[in-house]
């Protein structure tokens, strides 16, 4: 009998200095992400976890219900005193270098020059010749591997450009849920596992698809303490 996959849901520590009882569980989940992405260097993925744990906290903080897209939440946060005109400015930049990125918009990516630049070589390491004087002889270099390679440098920025929104929006976070002691709160990864047979104290869940309509994509059946525990 073929086994059905499973989702295990592992505990692992936060950012220690971010209360996460008090933030929005969604919220919280996502920072962390984003800042486990950023070490392991997926800064796409950063970015964009860091883009969606702010929407998601404006939006409960909110509490809007109705659709109301990022760059409409932050004006209204900020008209209504939820944010800084500082931190607005940040959520701006935050919210147009997601977009950039994901739809890799070449005109409003971070810009990176692409000219070629004069490369100094002293002349005992070119081919003697008479026409070349004692003076550094100057070529120039295209600064690409090859011509096919130009989207490799705005990708460049992407460490840098995570680095800075990661370290904006903790600060952001640490500003409101700092953390009063010197516990790490966990937050719950997920893990797809192909087998089951977990010792029985491990939290497992089950794919089942929905009972209307069986070959559509499954479904998580989450309990409802952790459909709580998720959305506080």
């Amino acid at each position: 009998m073929e086994r059905k996959p499973s989702i295990y849901f592992h505990p692992t520590p936060g950012v220690p200095v971010i209360d996460g009882s008090k933030l929005f569980y969604a919220s919280w989940h996502l920072l962390n992400e984003a800042f486990t992405c950023y070490i392991n260097a997926e800064h796409y993925a950063c970015i964009a976890c860091l883009s969606s744990s702010v929407e998601l906290w404006l939006r409960r903080e909110m509490n809007v219900l109705h659709r109301m897209n990022f760059e409409e939440l932050i004006k209204k946060a900020r008209k209504i005193g939820k944010i800084t005109d500082e931190e607005s400015k940040e959520f701006e930049m935050l919210r147009k270098t997601r977009n950039s990125f994901i739809h890799f918009d070449l005109d409003k990516l971070p810009k990176v020059k692409h000219m070629r630049g004069p490369i100094k070589i002293p002349r005992e390491e070119i081919p003697k010749l008479d026409q070349i004087d004692q003076q550094m002889y100057q070529t120039e270099v295209d600064p690409y591997p090859t011509a096919a390679h130009k989207d490799l440098v705005p990708l460049g920025t992407l460490a840098p450009t995570a680095y800075i929104l990661l370290n904006s929006t903790l600060s952001f976070f640490m500003k409101r849920y700092p953390k009063e002691d010197q516990l790490v709160d966990i937050y719950y990864r997920t893990f797809l596992l192909k087998f089951e047979g977990l010792d029985e104290h491990k939290i497992v869940f089950r794919l089942l698809p929905p009972k209307s309509r069986a070959k559509t994509k499954p479904r998580l059946d989450i309990l409802n303490y952790f459909r709580k525990m998720f959305t506080r």
